[in-house]
């Protein structure tokens, strides 16, 4: 129970970050990466690691090509690696990228709602709320962390144990 709170956590700094700055940091996916070993180490049952080093990896590789396409940021691709490590290779694996497409089409649906309405109301200036303004890109970090913490929360995270 502890781990999935420290990793709800984690995703909160993720959202508040991307939502602010539209920046996910190294360390912020650093620290998640790193929990993994030391999750899958005191966990009772046996982890499997060559499967969640796959997911982790061709999340990787699909994300770094969406990235020199420039359609996502960096940290964006890197966690969205890091949290498929964590659902290993099977249904979570894919539920987190059904989740974080239907999150982010939610996201981007709201975000084109409210911009105009935002603008109409506020000038640039006005708005600390950087996500609020008109053509600044959608931080999609914020659609990974609540897929991630959906299927933490509906226990499809096995290393976690809840």
């Amino acid at each position: 129970m502890t781990l999935a709170i420290i990793l709800t956590i984690l995703m909160a700094i993720v959202v508040y970050l991307d939502t602010s700055r539209f920046v996910i940091p190294n360390w912020l996916n650093l620290i998640i990466l790193v929990l993994f070993p030391i999750a899958g180490f005191m966990h009772p049952e046996a982890v499997q690691w060559l499967g969640s080093l796959y997911s982790f990896l061709l999340y990787f590789a699909i994300g770094y090509a969406v990235f020199v396409l420039r359609l996502m940021g960096g940290g964006d691709i890197k966690l969205l690696a890091v949290c498929a490590l964590w659902c290993s290779w099977g249904e979570a694996s894919t539920m987190l990228i059904l989740y974080t497409s239907l999150y982010g089409g939610l996201l981007t649906a709201f975000l084109l709602i409210m911009r105009p309405i935002c603008s109409t109301f506020l000038s640039a200036e006005k708005t600390n709320f950087r996500v609020l303004r008109k053509r600044e890109p959608v931080p999609y970090g914020i659609a990974i962390a609540a897929a991630f913490l959906t299927l933490l929360w509906t226990e499809k995270l096995s290393v976690v144990g809840l």
